[in-house]
């Protein structure tokens, strides 16, 4: 996903069908590996989607695969970019999905209150 036409050609995927863009995701021994691409909304690859990762689980519940990674489970997303996140999506009793993970602060600066 390197090469500058993958990029235009998922930003272009993005405006014709009113969508953020793309997500990509491939199961593992753990969890899922997700990568996306919201060019739509100007971004090239996001290293920690909450949103992405909560639609890939609805869409597996949708499909009824959701239950072969159980009601918890981890994802690993980033990593390709050199930002390893690693999100924890879970279904609660009414089967929303919640999705997790530890943060960091990473902002430095002075802040300007009037």
């Amino acid at each position: 996903m390197n090469r500058p036409a993958d990029r235009y050609a998922i930003e272009a995927l993005a405006r014709e069908t009113g969508s953020l863009g793309l997500c990509i995701f491939a199961r593992t021994a753990t969890g899922l590996v997700v990568r996306a691409f919201p060019l739509g909304v100007g971004i090239a690859e996001d290293p920690a989607s909450g949103a992405a990762n909560a639609a890939i689980a609805a869409f597996l519940q949708e499909t009824g695969q959701l239950a072969a990674l159980g009601r918890r489970y981890r994802v690993s997303q980033g990593r390709e970019i050199g930002r390893d996140a690693v999100l924890t999506l879970e279904l609660d009793a009414d089967d929303a999905v919640w999705v997790g993970g530890d943060c960091r602060s990473v902002l430095r600066g002075e802040l300007q209150w009037p």
